[in-house]
């Protein structure tokens, strides 16, 4: 697996978290700026106090509820700056943007944005809705004041069931976010349309569950530079789910000891998996990288996924796959396990492993259900670290149609395609480099 010098500093919670007071910005004005500029309200001017401190919680909650309150104008700025507020209630956003501070590094690596403590459970910490924005803001949950005024973390509470950081329901833009700890991080509500949403620039640290739920948007819907990283743990969920997305877009997508890295499967209520498009993502140390399912159909192309069981699972009636140009590496189990698909196509990937367990790269087709159509061309694999130990590919009885072709296998004598084809199956092997090439099961 690969190292990461900020592991370190993520583990560390007073750095990692942030949960210092930190220095006040000048106050902006409330008012129009200019004919041609949105209204700016700021929280300071509503009594906010930002310094983290237990006695300015209440008016820290009500000068936010204020400014929303005052700002329900389409396009209105609600102005947040530098600082540690608290908040006893959740935040509502309709068409209006909480604006926070403009980064001056990547977020995770330095606390360069003012912070929300979550300190309730009644509901999200903020609900963006349709038009609205969050920009520049991180938002801190699972802390409490010890009896001096400090705030002090507790990350065994993350398991604990509770509303999302932040609930998006409708088509809204969130960008520059970073979150600490919540049971969910970003969850999109699947009975509301999140058309066109953009979530980009984020950062999660050590969710409960589930990083981010993506479900119920269309025409496009954009995600960009997202991590989450579960460096206290395994958490108890994924860190990308997606649901019902008709054409989603995908880049840099990245997730680091999860349970499990990205979950596909069809939305409960719209019956429909999620179509669409991912680039350069990618997953470590996670158990499992991608579990594909239900009427999902998705175009991967480059990415590194680092895991310790499979790196791809597929396993939906009317799924499809194109896996193109991604380096594949798993220890215990198949990088790639497709025992259900229409179509899964795999091409130009790199296959490795470092585990000693006598389990295929790619395996298809072991049953009790139909892999219909499958290729696997040009990629390499990876020589087993000892003999015997790691076949190429293995095509079970369940697979209809297979091509195998231009593919080179690292030297040693287990053999690189194993075939236990059905009767009526159409398997071709050829072109492959590396010997003994087959192997009938």
């Amino acid at each position: 697996m690969s190292t990461f010098p900020r592991r370190r500093w993520l583990a560390s919670s007073a750095t990692a978290l942030g949960l210092g007071a930190l220095p006040r910005e000048a106050l902006a004005a409330p008012g129009p700026v200019g004919e041609s500029e949105p209204l700016v309200f700021n929280v300071r001017d509503f009594g906010a106090i930002g310094d983290g401190r237990p006695e300015s919680a209440d008016r820290d909650t009500e000068a936010f509820l204020a400014a929303l309150k005052a700002s329900r104008i389409n396009g209105a700025v609600v102005r947040v700056p530098m600082g540690t507020y608290i908040l006893r209630r959740p935040l509502d956003l309709a068409r209006q943007h909480l604006i926070g501070h403009v980064a001056g590094g990547w977020n995770p690596d330095e606390m360069v944005l003012p912070t929300l403590v979550v300190m309730h459970t009644e509901g999200p910490a903020i609900s963006v809705g349709h038009g609205a924005t969050v920009h520049g803001i991180a938002i801190q949950d699972c802390v409490s004041h010890d009896a001096r005024g400090g705030l002090v973390q507790d990350a065994e509470r993350r398991f604990t069931p509770r509303p999302p950081a932040i609930l998006v329901q409708g088509q809204a833009t969130i960008t520059n976010v970073k979150i600490m700890l919540p049971y969910d991080g970003i969850v999109m509500d699947d009975a509301t349309s999140n058309g066109r949403t953009n979530i980009e620039n984020v950062f999660v640290i050590s969710p409960g569950r589930d990083g981010l739920t993506i479900t119920n948007t269309a025409d496009l819907a954009t995600l960009r530079n997202i991590e989450v990283w579960c460096n206290l743990g395994p958490s108890r969920g994924a860190g990308f789910r997606f649901g019902y997305n008709d054409e989603v877009h995908g880049q840099r997508l990245f997730t680091y000891g999860c349970t499990l890295g990205f979950a596909f499967g069809d939305s409960p209520r719209h019956g429909k998996g999620t179509y669409g498009t991912y680039v350069d993502c990618a997953t470590d140390n996670c158990v499992r990288g991608w579990q594909i399912t239900g009427d999902t159909r998705l175009n991967v192309l480059g990415g590194d996924f680092l895991n310790e069981h499979e790196g791809i699972l597929v396993r939906g009636r009317s799924s499809s796959l194109r896996l193109i140009g991604a380096r594949m590496q798993s220890n215990s189990a198949p990088a790639i396990h497709c025992d259900e698909a229409e179509g899964i196509i795999i091409s130009a990937c790199e296959l490795g492993g470092v585990g000693n367990k006598p389990v295929p790269y790619i395996r298809f087709g072991g049953g009790p259900n139909w892999v219909h159509r499958a290729s696997i061309v040009g990629c390499q694999f990876a020589r087993a670290r000892e003999p015997n130990m790691r076949i190429g590919v293995e095509i079970g009885p369940f697979v209809r149609q297979c091509a195998i072709t231009g593919n080179v296998f690292g030297p040693g004598p287990e053999p690189k395609v194993v075939v236990r084809p059905s009767p009526e199956a159409e398997i071709i092997e050829s072109g492959n480099v590396g010997q003994p090439i087959m192997a009938q099961g």
